[in-house]
């Protein structure tokens, strides 16, 4: 094989498109996987080249496949976030886990939830959010711990024929909820690095 990196790409494209376009569930896309390399070891001490390097091919796909399934909205979907998104409002605790989007018409905080609180108690989540602020009074830094009100949604798109996939791109960066807050005040309060509340709005 002249060119043997070739055939390696190609797979392992084909892999990040099934995730991609969600050809497969996860749990087909593993069963095969294990068929595949059950196949590809038999045929390996079998000496049977041909077989051997074409199951090989398709454990690439596999890898493919996985490496991107987990920044999928399917995925995303199962994260522990989603259970309390909806049209009420939740008390979020999180840290942010990116430095902060400043523009003229608001400001983007990406947070890496780690806790709901609720009248019986606390329960600890996973899931990220990106939070969209027009009027914060406060600035705010990678590494911040947060805690905030405000009402979960999930990435939609608009509804244009051909249009940017909005929800997918968010997806990609593993942000499974969304969220806007008017200011933050009332709202929200955050600590430093040094891990003591720097200012209050609860």
């Amino acid at each position: 094989m002249n060119r043997p990196l070739l055939p390696i790409v190609l797979f392992y494209a084909i892999g990040l498109l099934a995730a991609h376009f969600q050809i497969v569930s996860l749990t087909t896309a593993l069963s095969a996987g294990a068929i595949c390399f059950s196949l590809f070891v038999v045929a390996f001490f079998l000496n049977r080249r041909a077989a051997a390097t074409l199951l090989g091919m398709c454990l690439f796909s596999l890898l493919g496949f996985s490496m991107l399934y987990p920044y999928t909205p399917a995925a995303l979907s199962k994260s522990g976030i989603m259970r309390f998104v909806g049209s009420e409002r939740v008390n979020v605790e999180g840290v942010i886990d990116s430095t902060p989007v400043i523009s003229d018409s608001r400001t983007r905080l990406y947070i890496k939830a780690t806790r709901i609180h609720e009248k019986d108690g606390s329960h600890a989540i996973d899931g990220r959010i990106m939070v969209s602020m027009k009027e914060p009074r406060n600035t705010y830094c990678y590494g911040d711990r947060v805690r905030f009100f405000c009402a979960l949604k999930v990435p939609r798109n608009f509804e244009n024929p051909g249009g940017f996939d909005y929800a997918r791109y968010l997806a990609y960066q593993g942000i499974a909820a969304t969220a806007f807050l008017n200011d933050d005040r009332g709202h929200y309060y955050n600590t430093g690095r040094g891990g003591q509340w720097r200012s209050s709005f609860f």
